[in-house]
């Protein structure tokens, strides 16, 4: 008897092991699924030890997902069923979604098991890589673009339905082949050498490249060609998405020649119209000098003076017009202005353009240097505000004032330029507007649009703001006020 014992005893201790040991989750439940027993790893995996679970149900630690399912098992069981590759869903107590795969053997005698014995695979992470594979097929099947993939020997092994709608092969045909039977580039051998050796480097390879469909259609198609990597670090396939883009390769190429020949006839508008203009200015010159020796009547000297202004305006014009066009695009370079020197020039060439007119200026400007970051094209903006405030301005006495101050905005550091002036003024719908190409400044005579458009373009460049409020709050009648902002120069 104590032989038996003993051999009873190691018995139930080399179980014991195997069971502690045991890579797997592993339980032994009574007839009413309480817990009889559970492994270490069990116990790991829930955070508790046996003396928690002890005389409680599975169903007392787990929301089944499926708990029909369960019941199922459980009736099989107990007829002597042994379950296999049972999958389970359930959330843990502390809310956590988890798979198992379970497999159930009863114990004891023939139709009076007593217990079962519960081996438990935690499947989570497997599950949560099928979905995520399940979801990347989706996302690739139903994408727009290309996406083909081939094997370390760049041949192919997969097309998603856009690959094979835009090159007219099916994926039987193409597996296998290379793609460069997709290439129409004259180069074909050094091209595809080019990106083999970047993604074989593991590098990602980017371009527009002219291709070719089955039928032979070209196109030009926009790549991206990156390597799919192992556990180890290793290259083991390439794939590339690839699009279309002949359309907008079209588009670009139309929009060149426009632009190309939009600045010949600039070029040659500005060149020939200044040609002219300088003529005209060189026959007021001659007719002044053969008048030179005899007084000249009223009338022939406000035509004289009209012919000039009207010299002078258009030369403004062909130089706006030039300037506009050359910073379209492109980025000014930025550098330190002390802009009171920009004030006087734009005051003096004020008082030299409208001397038949009585103009007063008043400038408000600190003692201390006044230092923005902007560029020459500065004292362009401040005359062309300027004259507008002349221009636009049916008073008797055109009055300006300058207001220059220091402000702070969101902890940045600005020099605030406002110019005011007592002309037509602008109503409240136009006060956005009016820096558009061809917006016309109330009642006054011609547009003054190209002008302002100028400005906020420059302004913009600068990093700098502009927009326009009434002189008086409420009454735009009495004249405007331009408020320039830019960034301090410290």
């Amino acid at each position: 008897m104590e032989h038996l014992k003993r051999q009873l005893s190691k018995e139930n201790n080399l179980m014991q092991i195997l069971f502690e040991e045991n890579p797997y989750m592993i339980n032994l439940l009574d007839k009413e699924g309480k817990f009889l027993y559970a492994n270490r790893k069990f116990l790991k995996r829930i955070g508790l030890s046996f003396e928690n679970i002890r005389e409680k149900t599975i169903f007392d630690l787990f929301n089944f997902q499926q708990p029909e399912k369960i019941r199922k098992a459980r009736r099989k069981l107990k007829n002597g069923e042994t379950i296999k590759n049972l999958k389970i869903e359930l959330n843990t107590k502390n809310k956590e979604n988890r798979f198992f795969k379970i497999y159930a053997f009863p114990l004891g005698e023939k139709h009076n098991y007593s217990s079962f014995l519960i081996v438990v695979t935690d499947i989570s992470r497997r599950e949560k890589v099928k979905k995520q594979l399940k979801e990347l097929s989706d996302i690739t099947l139903n994408s727009a673009d290309s996406i083909i993939k081939t094997n370390k020997q760049f041949e192919i092994t997969y097309m998603n339905p856009a690959a094979e709608e835009l090159y007219g092969w099916k994926l039987e045909d193409a597996r296998g082949k290379t793609p460069a039977i997709f290439n129409a580039a004259p180069n074909v051998e050094t091209f595809q050498n080019k990106i083999y050796k970047t993604v074989n480097s593991g590098q990602i390879y980017k371009g527009t490249y002219l291709n070719k469909r089955k039928d032979g259609t070209l196109f030009y198609c926009e790549m991206k060609i990156s390597p799919l990597f192992d556990e180890k670090g290793d290259i083991y396939a390439f794939t590339s998405s690839q699009r279309d883009v002949t359309p907008r390769i079209q588009a670009e190429k139309h929009l060149k020649e426009a632009l190309a020949k939009s600045d010949f006839y600039r070029d040659l508008l500005a060149h020939d119209m200044g040609n002219i203009l300088n003529n005209i200015q060189s026959s007021i010159q001659l007719l002044e000098l053969l008048d030179s020796n005899q007084e000249m009547s009223k009338e022939k000297k406000d035509a004289m003076n009209i012919i000039k202004k009207q010299v002078k305006r258009g030369s403004s014009l062909i130089s706006n017009v030039r300037k506009l066009s050359d910073i379209n695009g492109i980025e000014l370079p930025l550098k330190t202005i002390e802009i009171k020197g920009f004030i006087t020039s734009a005051f003096k060439d004020i008082c030299s353009r409208f001397q038949e007119r009585e103009v007063e200026v008043r400038r408000n400007i600190p003692k201390d240097a006044i230092k923005v970051e902007a560029g020459d094209l500065l004292l362009d903006v401040f005359e062309n505000i300027l004259i507008n405030g002349c221009i636009h301005n049916d008073s008797k006495k055109i009055e300006l004032e300058i207001n220059v101050s220091k402000i702070r905005k969101n902890e940045e550091r600005y020099i605030q330029v406002e110019f005011k002036d007592n002309g037509i003024g602008i109503i409240d719908e136009n006060k956005e507007s009016i820096f558009q190409r061809s917006i016309k400044r109330g009642k006054s005579k011609g547009g003054m649009g190209l002008g302002l458009s100028l400005v906020k373009s420059i302004i913009e460049q600068y990093n700098g703001k502009i927009w326009v409020e009434n002189r008086i709050e409420g009454d735009y009648t009495q004249g405007s006020n331009f408020i320039i902002l830019l960034k301090e120069a410290l």
